[in-house]
């Protein structure tokens, strides 16, 4: 069985929004179509892990998951981190924003990588937006499995972000984001960071990733 978290320290985390995050609640919500809108009721615990171990048997082959998710069409950005655990970057597709008040982002990485367990030891990382003008070439080199840092980073201009992330000069944009939750999810880790600043770079067209291929816009 997975662990919900991963195992790695995670620095300034002791606070009350991680104590927050940790709770789990006793059963999933669902909810039911009434004539006026919907009402939420909650699930008999036992029910819900019935359903689960369903959910579990029924699971849809991993190919044909990748193979639907090809389909989509992702903005490419490099995901940076820096500290005492090291430097990492990494090319990812998976990044979300999950709230505006704060400002908050989720970015999901290969757990595979035990490199990347740098961005829970960290407890920074910064999400650079590629544009489609030099934008692929980057792209490739940090998705080049666990090369050398030094080398990946010889590529592109550089700067430390006030966590010590580091921004990509010629990103569209640049999000500089403390970590404040870590989760291992099946094959991946589910980082949540809070934005302390946004970095604003050209207003150009971004590098797509679409069918296993980067695209333009």
């Amino acid at each position: 069985m997975e662990p919900e978290s991963m195992a790695i320290p995670f620095g300034r985390l002791g606070n009350r929004r991680a104590a927050t995050a940790a709770r789990v609640a006793p059963a999933l919500p669902i909810c039911d179509a009434g004539s006026d809108a919907f009402r939420p009721r909650f699930q008999d615990p036992g029910v819900t892990a019935s359903l689960q171990r369903a959910a579990i048997a029924m699971t849809i082959e991993p190919k044909a998951f990748r193979d639907a998710m090809s389909r989509f069409a992702s903005a490419v950005h490099i995901v940076t981190t820096d500290g005492a655990a090291g430097r990492r970057g990494v090319t990812a597709t998976a990044v979300l924003g999950v709230s505006d008040r704060p400002a908050t982002l989720l970015v999901c990485l290969n757990a595979a990588s035990a490199a990347n367990e740098r961005f829970g030891a960290n407890g920074n990382f910064a999400v650079n937006v590629l544009a489609a003008e030099r934008g692929e070439s980057l792209a490739r080199i940090f998705a080049g499995g666990d090369a050398d840092p030094a080398e990946r980073f010889a590529h592109g201009t550089w700067s430390a972000a006030a966590t010590g992330a580091p921004l990509l000069a010629d990103a569209l944009v640049g999000f500089d984001c403390r970590l404040v939750e870590a989760r291992r999810i099946a094959t991946h880790h589910l980082l949540i960071g809070e934005v302390e600043a946004v970095h604003e770079g050209a207003d150009a067209p971004p590098l797509l990733y679409h069918a296993r291929g980067y695209r333009l816009l």
